[in-house]
């Protein structure tokens, strides 16, 4: 008996102990021998203790972090990463669906001219290349697509080439009347009548309207006003706004003042129907020709192979520029093949098979994409560009994008507030970094 007691009593402060323990945690404080920790200005309350032995979880949002509105971003966008090298015996074709967009490269411009870098999730690297590409003369009447092809040494990735290819989009297209949309209202309106329409959207669209399903036979395009509401702090949804026109088959672009928002949108309806929907392409290079490569920028746009076309449509004579880096054979008259799969306004659905078989590049529209390109990689943070500084992309508008102003002041701008450092740098100093070592894809 003198042995019962003493353990008895031993189980008995136990679970007292215990108890108390357990009627703290419950009120959501620590024990008062514990001091609680200082409020990091970051999330509002203390993340909860485990559940006791037997209890329910019950759900809980107090670990959830608080953004202070004066720290809210001026542009929403989606990052949907980069792309990476590849070996051409393992995946010698690369599929999507193309657009014209430009509403990358506007909204870049405003942030920059504000004091500040883009969100690296709203910098399309296609959009500044579509942005400062300049359409060639239009061709006569054609009724298919057209491809030209050229590359060149790229200076800022030793033993690659740069290949453009510039797609050209038929010039006979369906003659629709496209109606401008400035409010919501107006927009439904358009829409249950069954007609193209230009959405001009001051900043920021609701839910129902951006995630509306792509309709049959209307096609949306999107001209975004930025700053519209005369706050830029969180006042542009860049992903909202890019995620409608691709659901709904339109092109999106955006503009910082009100005056060239309405000409952006009026050239859009002005422009007609589309002349081609549904449009696929599909890059296939030659293993035996081509080593490597990587696709520039469209890591929103991907497709996989035997997938449904997608809603996106191009207007009569539009031109898609598509970048690689390629470590092929010198001297190659032919790289590859370009499948376009698209539907004529006649209906159907056709294929055009291109050649890929590049001439020398010359200066003019092959050296602003390199600049317009190596810009973006820079603004969004790629590994491809970690080696690349804002001075030495200055060197590059002067040696060839010399007429392009827009480029060098984006430079300059950008120079002046990126303070970023380099991510990479613990895992692969610049020093030690490899262009075919890392991240290659086999």
């Amino acid at each position: 008996m003198r042995r019962v007691i003493p353990a008895l009593t031993v189980l008995i402060l136990a679970m007292a102990a215990l108890g108390l323990v357990l009627s703290c945690a419950s009120r959501g404080g620590p024990p008062a021998s514990r001091p609680a920790p200082e409020p990091s200005g970051e999330s509002v309350g203390t993340p909860p203790p485990p559940p006791a032995p037997g209890s329910t979880p019950q759900p809980s949002f107090a670990s959830v972090t608080v953004v202070a509105p004066s720290a809210a971003p001026a542009v929403y966008a989606h990052h949907f990463g980069v792309r990476p090298t590849v070996d051409t015996r393992a995946r010698p074709a690369v599929m999507l669906s193309p657009d014209v967009d430009t509403a990358s490269f506007h909204v870049a411009q405003a942030e920059l001219r504000a004091g500040r870098l883009p969100p690296e999730a709203a910098v399309r690297l296609e959009e500044f290349v579509a942005a400062t590409h300049t359409a060639g003369p239009t061709s006569s009447p054609r009724t298919d697509f057209e491809l030209t092809a050229d590359w060149r040494a790229t200076p800022l990735r030793p033993g690659y080439q740069l290949l453009r290819l510039l797609i050209r989009a038929p010039t006979r297209a369906a003659h629709r009347e496209v109606q401008v949309a400035r409010t919501a209202d107006e927009l439904r309106e358009a829409w249950a009548a069954g007609q193209d329409v230009v959405f001009l959207a001051a900043g920021a669209v609701s839910t129902d309207l951006a995630k509306r399903p792509a309709a049959s036979g209307g096609r949306t395009s999107v001209v975004g006003l930025i700053g519209a509401r005369g706050d830029d702090r969180g006042a542009y949804d860049d992903e909202a706004l890019e995620a409608m026109a691709r659901n709904l088959g339109g092109e999106y672009h955006a503009r910082t003042d009100l005056g060239a928002a309405e000409y952006a949108a009026r050239r859009l309806a002005d422009a007609g129907g589309a002349a081609a929907r549904g449009v696929t392409l599909r890059v296939e290079f030659d293993p035996a020709v081509v080593r490597r490569y990587r696709l520039l920028g469209w890591e929103g746009r991907g497709l996989r192979e035997g997938h449904a076309p997608p809603p996106g449509a191009l207007a009569a004579g539009s031109e898609v520029v598509l970048l690689f880096e390629v470590r092929a054979e010198d001297g190659a008259p032919r790289l590859g093949d370009l499948t376009v799969g698209w539907q004529p306004p006649t209906g159907g659905r056709r294929i055009d098979r291109l050649a890929i078989r590049p001439a020398p590049a010359q200066e003019g529209g092959w050296g602003t994409a390199l600049v317009a390109a190596a810009v973006a990689e820079k603004l969004r943070g790629s590994y491809w560009s970690r080696h690349v500084t804002w001075a030495r992309l200055r060197a590059l508008v002067a040696d060839h994008a010399a007429g392009r102003s827009e480029l060098a002041a984006m430079i300059d701008a950008a120079a002046a507030v990126d303070r970023r450092p380099d991510r990479f740098a613990r895992d692969l100093p610049v020093a030690k970094m490899g262009f075919d070592a890392l991240p290659v894809v086999r």
